[in-house]
């Protein structure tokens, strides 16, 4: 049985969205490139690198919207926990 990830040692959170954005790239490179060495339609290329970029801000507007409403309600519940003890 293998010991479970510390998850501790992540990267910081300065960091995970550069790198997230970088493998995001470097793999949506590799599908086009697949993609042009296979001569599929130009169309078909097209609507692979339009759905993709759409997929990665739309994960990325959702990603950051959590992140801001999580935060939100974790000071708002520390705030009214201190104001209500």
């Amino acid at each position: 049985m293998r010991p479970r990830p510390d998850y501790d040692k992540r990267a910081p959170e300065s960091m995970r969205l550069p790198l997230g954005l970088l493998y995001s790239l470097a793999s949506m490179s590799f599908v086009l490139r697949v993609f042009f060495q296979v001569n599929a339609s130009v169309f078909l290329q097209e609507f692979l690198y339009l759905s993709l970029s759409f997929d990665l801000s739309l994960s990325f507007v959702s990603g950051t919207l959590y992140r801001a409403a999580d935060s939100n309600w974790m000071c708002n519940k520390y705030v009214n926990k201190e104001v209500t003890s």
